[in-house]
């Protein structure tokens, strides 16, 4: 089980404490949990605690205190560790490695919410894809951070800094795949500068539909990713919880993220004069739709809809120019397949499930 940052809400010690607690159980089963920070995590000036409609600050975590709480989970058993940052290999099995990398900017003091690479990450980097090499190993580099522009809009806050170096020099080594989070959204890309890699974006576990992702893996050609949703209301039946949010989390799930969209949406209208009520309403609930269809990857499945909505034509006649239009439009432009699913086979993506790999999850 690989998390991919954001361990804690702002980087409070004890939720990171409490957290290992947890996976500490999980690694009981049987399950091997590999985890790097992210932007959350480390150096959050932020972190608070929290009583009645109140907060207070709290302890955060230092780099050490994540080495340390999260030594069981990767650090203890990494092949190779940077000196400069937390990134670190793990030999996942004879055949194949993980490049656990720290794309977390931290290190004067304060947390930043964009990514990048250390210019000493780097050379580390280069000796851990030429040993692979050398040693006949796939590997698969593992990042908060995007390495590719998966958001037009928020480029600068989600793509890894000068990504392009990390990019050349992936596909060098002929790297042709690459795990990520951060966006919160479930998102798939594929650049080929002469050798394909295909980035995939697991959204957050904790968003509604609450899905994970599952790759199953042969080699740097072959394998599968499809994402599957943790059945909340089971959880909760086998637990007794008595929380009925819980129970009927598929009657609670879509009311509740849309409720959060729509918010969002309205406390920028609300500040334009330039729409009755009840057009500002309908721009809230266009938007909360599409954004809860592209939180899950699933936007494609409403883009003509969407398109022929008159809700659309209120965002451009009164809202054009603005960052949630320049959203709705780029979500609706890239709203052009399932981004729940990869095949990839020999080295070439399939549309349809196949065999494509043999191994087990």
């Amino acid at each position: 089980m690989i998390l991919t940052g954001d361990l804690s809400s702002n980087g409070e010690k004890k939720s990171h404490e409490a957290l290992a607690e947890k996976l500490r159980k999980v690694e009981d089963e049987g399950i091997t949990v590999l985890v790097i920070p992210g932007n959350h995590d480390i150096n959050n000036t932020n972190a608070k605690g929290y009583e009645g409609d109140g907060t207070y600050p709290v302890e955060f975590t230092s780099p050490g205190d994540f080495a340390w709480i999260y030594s069981e989970f990767g650090y203890d058993e990494a092949a190779s560790r940077d000196e400069s940052t937390l990134s670190y290999v793990y030999q996942l099995d004879e055949n194949t490695r993980l490049l656990m990398l720290d794309t977390c900017q931290y290190h004067d003091g304060f947390a930043r919410v964009g990514g990048a690479i250390m210019p000493d990450t780097y050379d580390w980097i280069e000796e851990q894809l030429e040993d692979a090499y050398d040693n006949d190993m796939n590997v698969i580099p593992v990042a908060h951070h995007n390495l590719l522009d998966e958001s037009e809009v928020y480029v600068a806050d989600c793509t890894i800094e000068h990504s392009s170096q990390l990019i050349e020099k992936l596909e060098g080594w002929e790297i042709s795949l690459f795990l990520s989070g951060h966006l919160h959204v479930q998102h798939m890309m594929e650049e080929d500068r002469g050798y394909p890699i295909r980035e995939i974006v697991t959204s957050s576990l904790t968003t509604p539909d609450c899905q994970y992702g599952i790759l199953t893996y042969q080699d740097n050609d072959n394998y599968e990713y499809v994402t599957k949703k943790v059945d909340v209301e089971r959880w909760a039946r086998e637990n007794e919880s008595p929380k009925m949010d819980l129970l009927e989390f598929r009657a609670f799930r879509q009311p509740f993220l849309r409720r959060v969209f729509q918010n969002q949406a309205y406390g920028v209208l609300q500040k334009m004069d330039n729409m009755t009520e009840e057009e500002r309403r309908s721009m809230c609930r266009f938007y909360a739709e599409l954004n809860d269809y592209y939180y899950q990857g699933r936007a494609v499945e409403i883009r003509e809809k969407a398109l022929d909505d008159k809700a659309f034509d209120l965002w451009q006649d009164k809202a054009y120019g603005t960052v949630l239009n320049d959203y709705i439009l780029y979500i609706l432009d890239d709203a052009r397949a399932d981004y729940n699913s990869l095949y990839v086979r020999d080295g070439e993506t399939v549309k349809s499930k196949e065999t494509v790999v043999d191994s087990e999850e």
